[in-house]
């Protein structure tokens, strides 16, 4: 590494860190202390504890669809200790270079390529982001629809998932089309086009219709626990909003991580977006910041011990 590549990255982290402090500096700063420290109490241990078992059955589908990602017959135990790194950068470091570490995680652990690791991550955060905007949607019709008509939507939205992802490798080519017609000349266009053909020629070779309706399934399945698992959370908090809308902020929070701000693994910025939702559903202030303290700790907890417990039993496999 270069001095100037040192000097990057040194600067990286201390803006991300800086950032991530002054906003849970300001999130601290609007509650009172002594009450926050009460709401925090009065949290309900059992529901926490309940909470690890859906949070359990998320690291371990994930894995299942790493399993499925990668290059040729992988070990499950080697699927789960991947995703025990993956998960631990994606926590630790700024500006989602945990995503550019997961790249490395696959490759040394895995033994995939490095266009197979990029486009292996590429297609699964298509579809987290096509699972999430599904259940948005359905969510959100739940609240200002009849529940006969939201139903149908449910089914709707469920065939058009599964139609946009069958059809995944026509829209890959056709945002590459887009891309190279607009710059392909700019440098970032060029890097974001490498990707999108990297995808499209990984997914043809290794996504089979088995797999991808398994990945799907998957991928519903992943979304589903974890909502469980915050929704356990919340109401070891005290948090009374009526379910669709408690459904819709759980989704909302995964996008609140994808806002372009600098910060260590979206510390600050997804509890003040969260605490920012929580208000607007009319739940305390304290509440909310407390809620989303915990939900934090409790995502940052299980990553720690998920990822001791991967080393400790499966490194030598």
């Amino acid at each position: 590494m270069t001095y100037t590549q040192m000097t990057k990255t040194r600067s990286l982290w201390f803006v991300s860190f800086g950032i991530s402090i002054l906003l849970i500096g300001l999130l601290l700063w609007v509650v009172d202390l002594t009450s926050l420290n009460a709401a925090l109490g009065e949290v309900k241990l059992p529901l926490l504890l309940a909470a690890l078992v859906p949070l359990t059955a998320e690291a371990l589908i994930t894995s299942k669809r790493i399993q499925y990602c990668a290059d040729g017959a992988v070990p499950f135990s080697r699927a789960i200790y991947s995703n025990a790194w993956y998960v631990l950068w994606l926590g630790v470091l700024p500006a989602r270079l945990g995503e550019v570490a997961g790249i490395g995680v696959f490759k040394k652990v895995l033994g995939m390529s490095n266009g197979s690791a990029i486009a292996s991550i590429v297609v699964q955060r298509i579809y987290d982001l096509t699972i999430l905007s599904g259940l948005l949607v359905l969510f959100m019709s739940q609240i200002w629809l009849d529940g006969q008509l939201s139903i149908w939507i449910a089914v709707g939205i469920f065939i058009l998932l599964v139609l946009l992802i069958m059809t995944l490798p026509f829209w890959l080519s056709t945002s590459a089309r887009c891309l190279y017609g607009l710059n392909h000349r700019h440098r970032i266009a060029r890097g974001v086009l490498r990707i999108i053909l990297q995808a499209k020629s990984w997914y043809r070779s290794r996504q089979h219709q088995r797999v991808v309706m398994r990945l799907v399934l998957a991928t519903l399945a992943k979304w589903l626990v974890n909502l469980v698992a915050v929704l356990l959370i919340f109401s070891a908090c005290h948090i009374q909003v009526d379910l669709a809308t408690l459904l819709v902020i759980c989704i909302l929070i995964h996008f609140l991580g994808a806002i372009p701000i600098q910060s260590v693994g979206g510390f600050g910025v997804v509890e003040v977006g969260l605490t920012g939702l929580l208000v607007a559903a009319q739940v305390p202030v304290t509440d909310a910041v407390a809620a989303s303290l915990m939900l934090r700790m409790m995502s940052l907890g299980y990553a720690a011990i998920f990822f001791i417990s991967s080393f400790i039993l499966l490194r030598s496999r």
